[in-house]
């Protein structure tokens, strides 16, 4: 028995110095083609999680088995691999330059690539992949954070969110500082990146200097915003993709729950301040008592009710594509549950894009068609209220928010049709809304739709002389509905200050039509071994029709009947609009 054991210890100890003997330490310097030492370089052992990193003097270490491979790789120089052999220890390893580093391509003006090495500007590309990380419903959120200089600022967060694009600082007086889109080479407004579909893009390139945007002539004067979308693969492929967000206010104000409502020190029933006496937990009356007798009481003391009132917003995304080669069709639909209640904005768009070679020659058409359908509490129409009751600066639904005192508990006055309490006339306070009155009676129905086409023409005259033209057409319509559903309140509460709301209609159309062309010449020949001329000429001409039309009618006969015809009085509105051409020589 002993001697078995002694055997089995004696094995166990030979397999593990066999074990450790298979592992030895690797050292060395890395260097460049310079003989300067590389810091950061990555050695890794091939198929293992094994790696480290060279100092600032060039110097690694790492314990690699014998027979392994290691791989130096490093950014801007070619990868080196060596296999660790019985007896070696120290490998001292030059990296030489990386060619590819050297060929970074960047679409620029009129959507021509150059190699990155050749701009004397700066301009900065975003991939798709970069671009969707995070599954943003709309381009410019897609591209917050990414472009060093852009400034991407959400100036509302309504369902249709509004965002402020600023790429070279502030450089108008009158707050025109948006970067001018350039859509598949097409110049348009930057108000049209909120139609694109973020997974139809292929790559985003953002030129920021003077001299990378002086070939579009004033309109870039703001810099550019060149989108390149998807034009298909030699594989074909159908990608489904969805997405589910949540959005929820992410600051909401301090506000006290201490005091209730009243003024002086003293409760007011009929108050929306909040200058009462301390919160004691007794009952009290709130509002006026009603004709019929009722009273209403709550408790006085402070709640949490008012950052109640938003809701989580939700937005579902979902996208369907086909790439085959020489063709991408994509179809998009994204549902947008805001968080204010009520609000909603539906997006539905198409893109088709296609393109074939025939030889020397080069053809392609993009489309794309995008419809919003969307309803919204329409705070123009409470604001105008407030401004006819020389109260205007209780005008905004955030402002009945905070006016409402703590010990109301607002969210149960949801039901303002039926429940007596929360109506028009019944409401607690002489001086405020129910917010919840103001997003049911003042509504804005919508829909936009945006056709964006172009059609691209290409000559390959020579190896050295490259001719496009390029036509396309860019439309927007809008068309609304403003809409006050109205009240016509008993004496009783006239009396206390609740006028009259006649019920309204207004009308509104937007329609702006943009055609182009452009026809450029690419020229890029090799004088001798050390110089290279490229260069661009060509013209562009563009036609501008716009036409802004609204029509209303203030004081309906019959209510929620909403036609223009369902009126006392005239019709009040205006038109107006403009037709602009513009030519000018690209060089």
């Amino acid at each position: 028995m002993k001697h078995k054991l002694l055997s089995f210890f004696v094995g166990s100890m030979i397999l593990t110095s066999v074990a450790f003997a298979q592992e030895k330490k690797v050292s060395g310097r890395v260097t460049g083609a310079d003989g300067k030492p590389l810091a950061g370089v990555t050695i890794a052992v091939q198929g293992s999680n094994v790696a480290t990193q060279t100092d600032g003097n060039g110097n690694y270490s790492i314990s690699v088995p014998a027979g392994k491979v290691i791989v130096f790789r490093s950014v801007g120089y070619s990868d080196r691999t060596l296999i660790v052999k019985e007896g070696q220890s120290a490998f001292n390893v030059i990296l030489d330059n990386s060619d590819n580093s050297l060929e970074e391509v960047v679409v620029t003006a009129l959507g021509v690539k150059r190699e990155k090495r050749e701009l004397g500007y700066s301009a900065e590309q975003v991939s798709t992949k970069t671009l969707n990380q995070a599954s943003a419903v709309n381009i410019a959120n897609g591209l917050q954070g990414k472009v060093a200089g852009l400034n991407v600022t959400t100036t509302s967060s309504s369902v249709n969110e509004d965002v402020k694009i600023n790429l070279r600082g502030i450089r108008s007086l009158t707050g025109k500082n948006d970067p001018l889109l350039v859509l598949d080479g097409v110049q348009m407004d930057i108000k049209y990146l909120s139609s694109l579909n973020p997974n139809d893009v292929e790559n985003v390139s953002v030129l920021k200097g003077g001299a990378s945007a002086a070939i579009y002539g004033p309109d870039a004067r703001n810099g550019v915003i060149m989108v390149t979308t998807k034009k298909g693969a030699d594989i074909p492929s159908v990608n489904l993709s969805h997405s589910t967000q949540w959005q929820n206010i992410s600051f909401f104000p301090k506000l006290q729950k201490q005091f209730g409502q009243g003024s002086d020190g003293e409760i007011n029933p009929v108050e929306n301040w909040s200058w009462g006496p301390a919160f004691d937990g007794s009952t009290i009356n709130i509002g006026p008592k009603l004709p019929d007798g009722s009273q209403q009481t709550t408790t006085y003391s402070g709640t949490d009710e008012r950052q109640k009132f938003y809701n989580t917003g939700v937005t579902n995304q979902t996208g369907l594509s086909l790439t085959a080669k020489d063709f991408f069709l994509s179809v998009e639909d994204a549902l947008v549950k805001g968080i204010v209640p009520d609000d909603k904005n539906r997006r539905t768009g198409v893109r088709l894009n296609s393109k074939k070679e025939f030889g020397v020659f080069k053809a392609g058409i993009n489309m794309n068609y995008s419809q919003q359908n969307y309803d919204l509490f329409n705070q123009i129409g409470q604001e105008n209220y407030f401004a006819a009751q020389n109260t205007g600066g209780n005008s905004g639904l955030f402002s009945q928010l905070i006016n409402t005192p703590a010990d109301i508990l607002l969210t149960k006055y949801k039901d303002y049709k039926n429940d007596k309490f929360s109506t028009y006339e019944n409401w607690f306070t002489n001086y405020g809304l129910n917010p919840y009155f103001s997003i049911g009676n003042w509504r804005k129905e919508g829909k936009k739709q945006d056709f964006l086409a172009n059609l691209d023409l290409g000559l390959k005259a020579a190896d050295w002389l490259n001719f496009t033209y390029r036509a396309s057409i860019t439309s927007r319509n809008i068309a609304e509905r403003n809409k006050t559903i109205g009240v016509n309140p008993s004496k009783w509460a006239q009396n206390r200050g609740k006028s009259i709301i006649p019920g309204s209609i207004e009308e509104y159309n937007y329609n702006q039509t943009i055609l182009s062309s452009d026809f450029f010449a690419d020229v890029n020949t090799k004088i001798d071994d050390d110089f290279t001329f490229k260069g661009i000429l060509g013209t562009y001409v563009r036609q501008n029709d716009w036409r802004q039309t609204n029509v209303g009618a203030n004081n309906l006969v019959v209510s929620e009947l909403y036609n223009l015809s369902n009126r006392i009085g005239i019709l009040s509105g205006s038109s107006n609009g403009y037709r602009t051409r513009l030519f000018f020589i690209l060089r």
